[in-house]
């Protein structure tokens, strides 16, 4: 919750340790979707904290509106749903890049959600393992104290 608060900053850098896919309209995205990733965060959080499921749409709409993807290194692979070889779910691991546009107020839901995110896994499958990600310290320009 510090992170709504503070002086967020405008680009997070995130990793995805463990194959990562969501689903939309029944079928496996592996490609990350700013919408399709601040869904799932936003539901897992009111699930975690409200007993909830349900997202917000015009917070949803907000996000998406003031956050892109502006670089990634990705690469797809697949996760085993069973012992059996054949039976796999397509994913990605690797990191990427986003930036965040407009007020503190967002920067700071972004903050909270992807830190949360940290603990929860995002996407699909996480209770299985998949999902897990982690976010990597910003090296752009350092603010001094005076700052």
């Amino acid at each position: 919750m510090d992170c709504l608060g503070s002086d967020s900053r405008q680009t997070f850098r995130i990793r995805f340790l463990t194959p990562t896919a969501f689903k939309s309209k029944r079928q496996f995205v592996i490609v990350p979707d700013v919408r399709l990733l601040f869904q799932n965060l936003l539901m897992r959080y009111n699930h975690c904290y409200s007993g909830e499921k349900e997202v917000d749409q015009e917070t949803l709409d907000y996000i998406t509106e003031h956050v892109r993807i502006t670089s990634y290194n990705l690469k797809s692979c697949y996760f085993p749903r069973t012992m059996s070889k054949s039976d796999k779910i397509p994913a990605f691991v690797g990191g990427l890049t986003l930036y965040v546009s407009g007020p503190q107020s967002i920067r700071g839901l972004v903050a909270m959600l992807l830190t949360f995110g940290e603990a929860s896994g995002v996407g699909i499958k996480t209770s299985m393992g998949m999902g897990g990600i982690c976010l990597l310290p910003d090296h752009g320009v350092k603010r001094t104290a005076k700052e």
